[in-house]
């Protein structure tokens, strides 16, 4: 992927390799984090936690996007507020 030209590649990738993605790809290629399939049985709270938590490990100088898979049957004001709280806490 370093072969690549900077800053014209997105890369695809599974939450699980997000961090080692970083640490290699940053500030040369955007990363598209993928949320587990698994996240879709998860409670709201807990889909939270785990990009907050991805956010403080590999959001500084940005470079990421998310792709999540939402709980199934949550309701769109629970959903809306989750990522609120996600958006503000993802500014750096």
């Amino acid at each position: 992927m370093l072969e690549l030209p900077k800053g014209k590649i997105l890369a695809s990738i599974e939450a699980v390799d997000a961090v080692r993605a970083k640490e290699i790809l940053g500030g040369h290629t955007c990363l598209l984090i993928r949320t587990p399939n698994t996240s879709k049985l998860w409670s709201l709270n807990q889909l939270e936690s785990f990009i907050k938590d991805l956010i403080d490990k590999c959001g500084k100088n940005g470079g990421i996007i998310f792709v999540i898979k939402m709980p199934d049957r949550t309701r769109i004001e629970d959903m809306q507020t989750m990522l609120k709280s996600i958006k503000e806490h993802g500014r750096y």
